[in-house]
């Protein structure tokens, strides 16, 4: 199979995420589509950051199709979640298949301070998606410059995310419902919680 990986906060999981995930979706052929919440971010702080249960069953909410799986394999581990780990966990679970691992186009850029980023261009193709011209030119030469040894283990494409944040719906929780930018289940599930009332 060709597996993508999608990992994040998802405080909460929007349909920018969504949107995001089927296109990488379609572009990379995919046949499943892991979505794991993350424990604890290494590259930012998280103050307001929801319980990995509740963020596990918001993904469960927003990604219900046959083909997502969301993963709690990040939560089980606890402590800073390092990509390199869960690629190599991923691995022993599926050894035949295929890995893709799905990151921002900004997050790219600084793939080289990342664990072991030799590793993981072992264990997967790392994939990009960005509409910004200019950033695109800067993705490609960067990959150039940093792993022309192993270029074909990128994947840059150019379409454009959903221009929301999972921060900006934490502080508008009422506006993000009222403008779709969160799914029925995921939008019940905060209310219900009482989650990101200030």
């Amino acid at each position: 199979m060709r597996i993508g990986i999608f990992g994040g906060t998802f405080n909460p999981p929007h349909q920018g995420h969504k949107k995001l995930a089927l296109e990488f979706m379609s572009r990379l052929s995919l046949d499943l589509m892991l979505v794991i919440p993350t424990y604890t971010p290494p590259h930012k702080a998280a103050p307001d950051l929801a319980s990995g249960e509740d963020r596990l069953n918001m993904c469960k909410l927003c990604f219900s199709e046959d083909f997502f799986k969301v993963s709690n394999i990040e939560l089980l581990r606890k402590g800073k979640s390092y990509t390199v780990n869960t690629l190599q966990e991923l691995k022993e679970q599926y050894p035949d298949d295929e890995l893709f691992f799905i990151m921002g186009s900004d997050m790219l850029l600084t793939f080289h301070q990342w664990r072991e980023p030799d590793k993981i261009l072992d264990l997967a193709t790392v994939c990009a998606a960005t509409r910004e011209n200019g950033l695109t030119k800067k993705l490609y030469e960067y990959v150039d410059k940093k792993y022309s040894h192993s270029e074909d283990r990128f994947k840059i494409f150019d379409f454009a995310p959903v221009e929301v944040s999972s921060t900006w719906i934490r502080n508008n929780p009422t506006k993000a419902m009222k403008n779709n930018l969160i799914n029925d289940g995921v939008e019940k599930y905060i209310l219900e919680k009482g989650l990101y009332c200030k």
